[in-house]
């Protein structure tokens, strides 16, 4: 007992003296300039020599050595970008803890190679299905934002005219869509960014009604001095829209005509119908009858 506590003192007491020992951090690069991208650079990790107390290395060997170096203070010489050992010993220093000293540290300069930073806007392309289940129709859909800010080199970004959402199916769908989307990041961008990287995906989807309703014929570019008298002469409609819509179409609010001039002259018999005009809050008018007979009158 006496040796094991003579042991323990002998320990304690060597600890708290002062040590001087190599380490190795690794280097992590912080606040590169907006308009470069870091591509290279001479060192990776830095040699130092540190002193300390044998209390301090205990706890310090057991932690990841790493170190921030901050390229805000980046120096240009010609074309070269550097920092000097002078910039990044003091940065080494700010970030060691107070009872530890930095007593030696690499000579060398750290040289950087970056690429050029260009941004350009691109559209959104929607790779979204939507499948509504029946009777249900889409009054409207909208993805915001629709176009995103890539940032990157050159030669990743000025050959993309567009990003696309990752594909997302709505099935059986009966009730308004609000939902973020991400987007698709090309694998060639690699170093490239997105200002954003989801869109909202808003639509509104409500249950229709149908209508038919009797529709009478306009026939247009009627030669002067002939009347015309078509056979039927309305024609039903079949309106597909929200029930308020319906109640309020009247036959006078679609406009259906047969344009004289479209007459075949191989076959003088017939008219074709086309739908000219319908009110906005009516989804669809489909005619359930495309062509007349008419008997032409000189006046």
């Amino acid at each position: 007992m006496f040796l094991l506590c003579s042991s323990f003192a002998w320990f304690l007491s060597k600890l708290s003296e002062p040590y001087t020992s190599n380490t190795i951090f690794d280097i992590e690069y912080h606040n590169t300039p907006d308009s470069l991208l870091l591509s290279s650079v001479s060192k990776k990790s830095i040699n130092v020599r540190l002193k300390a107390s044998g209390f301090k290395f205990l706890g310090f060997n057991f932690s990841r050595k790493k170190i921030v170096i901050d390229l805000s203070s980046l120096e240009k010489r010609r074309s070269s970008f550097y920092v000097s050992q002078r910039v990044y010993k003091n940065q080494i220093e700010n970030q060691l803890p107070g009872s530890m000293e930095l007593s030696g540290i690499d000579n060398d300069t750290i040289f950087f190679k970056f690429q050029e930073v260009i941004s350009k806007r691109v559209p959104i392309v929607s790779k979204i299905e939507i499948v509504l289940a029946q009777n249900y129709l889409l009054e409207s859909l909208s993805i915001k934002p629709d176009s995103v800010l890539i940032s990157g080199p050159r030669n990743e970004i000025e050959t993309i005219k567009f990003i696309e959402t990752e594909q997302k199916l709505f099935a059986e769908q009966t009730t308004n869509i609000s939902e973020a989307v991400s987007l698709k990041k090309n694998i060639k961008l690699e170093n490239t960014t997105l200002s954003e990287n989801k869109v909202n995906v808003q639509g509104t989807v409500y249950r229709f009604s149908e209508k038919k309703i009797e529709v009478a014929i306009e026939v247009v570019n009627l030669p002067k001095g002939f009347k015309i008298k078509t056979f039927p002469n309305k024609v039903p409609v079949l309106c597909r829209a929200k029930i308020e819509a319906l109640k309020k179409l009247k036959s006078s609010d679609i406009k259906l005509v047969a344009d004289y001039n479209m007459i075949n002259e191989e076959s003088t018999s017939v008219l074709v119908l086309k739908l000219k005009a319908k009110p906005e809050n009516i989804y669809s008018a489909d005619l359930m009858e495309t062509e007349v007979e008419y008997i032409l009158k000189r006046q």
